[in-house]
């Protein structure tokens, strides 16, 4: 399959996804809020247990770990929207344009904190994000991209810098769903590896966004396949505008 898609009409927050500055419990509250605004529902992240059944790699950092089994896996996305909104509380005057050079080093599961640490907004800075479940405690590192995409801003936003991060996660939440929806469709789950995500344009509460993949590279690997995809977020209406692309690389797996 060369290329899926899919869409969704955009929803005023708030979605129940509420972090501080600096760290977010990961508990069934903010699981089931995350996978609501993004349309993520994919097995793992909605079913108790399903992640240590499914999945001997997960199953074993789990069980070294003493995870609960029955735990649900955190969406990637959590930590990627963790580090977003650490970078905006910092410097709400400096609009965030995208990250880069994310590497999803360890998978994050229910019960777990993360705490996220931002270099300072110039141009672009690096940010890590960890967790307090496993050992090695890093779990995602990137660079977020700083930067105006637009002149001005709607009126239900308070500055630029607002609406480029609402652009922002709803994209990644489309791209979260995308995938993880896109695989489970074929029987297959995804395990995240790498990620890029740049800002073209701004959407607007009420907008309707398409996200699509192109499938570039498939690897065998030890685990299952390893694919590499080109990524487009498309804002419906005359023209089509592209409003985010980037790229990802992920772990394609059959659950046993």
């Amino acid at each position: 399959m060369a290329e899926f898609q899919t869409a969704l009409l955009l929803a005023e927050p708030p979605d129940g996804f509420e972090p501080d500055e600096t760290s977010l419990k990961i508990d069934s509250r903010s699981i089931s809020a995350l996978a609501r605004r993004s349309g993520d529902t994919s097995v793992w992240h909605m079913e108790p247990g399903a992640a240590h059944r499914g999945s001997p790699l997960l199953g074993i950092r789990m069980d070294e770990a003493a995870v609960d089994p029955s735990a649900r896996l955190a969406h990637g996305l959590a930590g990627i929207l963790l580090a977003l909104r650490t970078a905006y509380q910092q410097r709400r005057d400096v609009p965030i344009a995208g990250f880069s050079n994310v590497r999803y080093s360890a998978p994050v599961f229910e019960g777990a904190t993360l705490s996220a640490q931002i270099e300072p907004a110039d141009g672009t800075g690096g940010f890590l994000v960890t967790t307090d479940q496993l050992q090695p405690d890093l779990a995602i590192t990137g660079r977020i991209r700083y930067g105006s995409v637009a002149d001005s801003h709607d009126m239900s936003f308070y500055s630029v810098a607002e609406q480029q991060l609402y652009t922002l996660e709803e994209a990644a939440g489309m791209i979260s769903a995308l995938l993880g929806l896109g695989a489970e469709a074929e029987g297959e789950r995804v395990l995240l590896m790498a990620q890029r995500l740049e800002l073209l344009e701004i959407v607007s509460i009420g907008d309707t966004i398409e996200a699509t993949a192109e499938i570039k590279e498939r690897m065998p690997s030890g685990q299952g396949e390893r694919l590499t995809v080109d990524l487009g977020v498309v804002r419906h209406g005359p023209g089509g505008r592209l409003v985010a692309w980037g790229d990802a690389t992920f772990l394609l797996v059959k659950p046993v």
